[in-house]
């Protein structure tokens, strides 16, 4: 799996944080966001595997379950 540094995506990040999406980086622990995804129904993704992995810059962006 090829990593991608944050700071490559620092205009989405912007953008994000300009919307009132700050507050991402303090996700970590509850894991409700899995709990009501419809899309956990379909396949093994995670919105906060996803979130963490981004939240370190080690997102992967052509991840297939994402498309």
């Amino acid at each position: 799996m090829e990593t991608v540094p944050l700071a490559d995506f620092k205009e989405v990040i912007d953008e994000v944080k300009a919307n009132g999406g700050d507050a991402v980086k303090f996700c970590y622990q509850c894991g409700l966001c899995d709990t009501v995804c419809p899309w956990n129904r379909v396949t093994t993704f995670s919105i906060r595997k996803l979130i963490r992995e981004a939240t370190f810059g080690l997102s992967e962006i052509e991840r297939d379950e994402i498309w």
